[in-house]
């Protein structure tokens, strides 16, 4: 089990500075989807970018999750995209440090398991949605992991994440039986409900934290190898991921590790 009590700032020379707040703007509402207009990060933070990807059976609420971190909007409507769609938005993550997210939403039918394979490539962080009133969409969970490893770049950050928790009278699957699962697994579970918007944002907080804490990590060992300037690095700044107590129904943060 992964201990992710100590995340830091990673440093990243592709920041906003260089650029204009117009270009910023122009660049962020590229995306075919969404144009989130002036959330801009503010040019004194470090800007890191990265490509996260929703997998999942269909009707798990993968678009439903998007629509409430971006837009803040919810629509009960099952709607399947036609291979993948995208959306962008910024986070502020803290005052050092922000957060370009690139999210590609896929359709979780079969048929298009193909076209989606293709878009793990360079992905920085995935999140695997199940329904927690659905078994079969947690049953193959697992057939999502394996893609995962065999298509996926190497150390993609995964967070595995029950939808719907909402639907408390309908729910099948525990908190008890997914934490299980993640544990097993070695990657984060939380439970959100796109519907009333529950630990949206702060799922999204949290893959970018430990994203951020990848690459850290990645530049302190180009660094120790003499490859980049030492004054690239940003200084350590410590989160803590809140754990889930299991014995409590109600939680703030439905997060575990």
């Amino acid at each position: 089990m992964n201990n992710y009590d100590d995340i830091s700032s990673p440093s990243n020379n592709r920041g906003s500075k260089t650029k204009s707040v117009e270009y910023r703007k122009s660049e962020i509402s590229e995306s075919r989807y969404t144009d989130i207009k002036d959330k801009v990060i503010p040019f004194d933070r470090i800007v890191n970018r990265f490509k996260v990807i929703l997998l999942g059976d269909i009707a798990v609420g993968k678009t439903s999750i998007l629509s409430r971190f971006v837009d803040d909007k919810y629509s009960s409507e099952y709607r399947c995209n036609v291979g993948v769609e995208f959306k962008v938005k910024s986070l502020y993550l803290d005052e050092k440090t922000g957060a370009d997210l690139q999210i590609w939403d896929t359709c979780g039918e079969e048929r298009f398991r193909t076209i989606t394979r293709q878009y793990y490539r360079d992905s920085s962080g995935i999140i695997l949605v199940f329904d927690v009133t659905n078994r079969n969409s947690f049953e193959r969970m697992t057939s999502w992991i394996n893609d995962i490893t065999e298509y996926g770049p190497t150390g993609t950050q995964i967070i595995l994440v029950g939808n719907k928790i909402d639907l408390d009278d309908d729910r099948v699957i525990s908190s008890h039986e997914a934490l299980n699962f993640a544990n097993k697994n070695n990657i984060l579970y939380i439970e959100v409900s796109a519907k009333t918007s529950y630990n949206v944002i702060y799922l999204f907080e949290v893959l970018s934290k430990t994203m951020v804490q990848k690459e850290f990590e990645f530049e302190n060992k180009r660094k120790k190898k003499g490859k980049i300037d030492k004054s690239h690095v940003v200084s350590n700044t410590n989160i803590a991921l809140g754990q889930y107590d299991l014995n409590k129904s109600k939680n703030k943060n439905r997060c575990c590790s």
